[in-house]
């Protein structure tokens, strides 16, 4: 019986301090009221939807109570009852330190511990808070994107027989230029010994800026590659 109704007492306790304006600032009971444990600090765990609350020992106290609200839940329910129902509380014997787990990754939590002395009296904290660490997206394992596709394209030319195709072209040159002082000239030729044939390309730079170039048209290329 005497059990019964401590535990009742306790979680009184935690639903007044909820229905209180603001868990971040909420103190317990006032009065003759106890310490709450000190040192309280609270970080995510390990896993997402993890946390873990640790305390200093109080000296004397054998039970402690943690309670945790989703600050979510406290805001839309905040003008009404409707709060009490959303806190959770585990109850911890002789220990400084518990994990609370199946909490959603990335939500903002409050945490407060409460100590039970040896005279019944409760203890409470202060609010605590923390934002879980949002659960990490796993990586594909069997999703990848095509396979490269070569679609390069090579072009081979000897001119050992022709200009295969080549053609030359002038340009910068005077619209009423004169022929006879450019001393323009190119044709297919064949090189030295030992050397297959090539394109032959002349021209008197008279205006400074003459232009010379031979050009051949190949399809089936990519814009914008290399």
């Amino acid at each position: 019986m005497k059990s019964i109704i401590i535990t009742g007492v306790s979680l009184v306790v935690v639903l007044a301090l909820v229905a209180s304006a603001s868990p971040g600032t909420a103190q317990g009971q006032s009065g003759s009221t106890p310490p709450g444990p000190a040192g309280v600090r609270v970080v995510s765990g390990a896993n997402p939807g993890e946390a873990s609350i640790l305390w200093n020992p109080a000296p004397g106290v054998s039970l402690y109570r943690v309670a945790w609200l989703a600050m979510e839940d406290f805001a839309t329910n905040r003008a009404n009852d409707g709060r009490r129902s959303y806190v959770r509380y585990s109850d911890v014997t002789a220990n400084s330190s518990w994990a609370v787990d199946r909490l959603t990754p990335g939500m903002g939590y409050y945490f407060i511990v409460g100590a039970r002395h040896s005279d019944g009296r409760i203890g409470w904290s202060r609010w605590e808070t923390l934002k879980l660490n949002a659960a990490a997206t796993a990586c594909p394992t069997d999703l990848y994107p095509p396979s490269p596709v070569d679609r390069s394209r090579t072009f081979r030319f000897s001119f050992e027989d022709n200009a295969e195709g080549w053609t030359v072209g002038y340009a910068d040159l005077p619209v009423d230029y004169d022929p006879a002082i450019y001393e323009l000239n190119h044709g297919h030729r064949p090189l030295p010994d030992g050397l297959a044939g090539g394109i032959y390309i002349q021209g008197h730079n008279r205006s400074d800026d003459l232009f010379m170039l031979i050009n051949d048209n190949k399809g089936g290329l990519l814009k914008k590659s290399a």
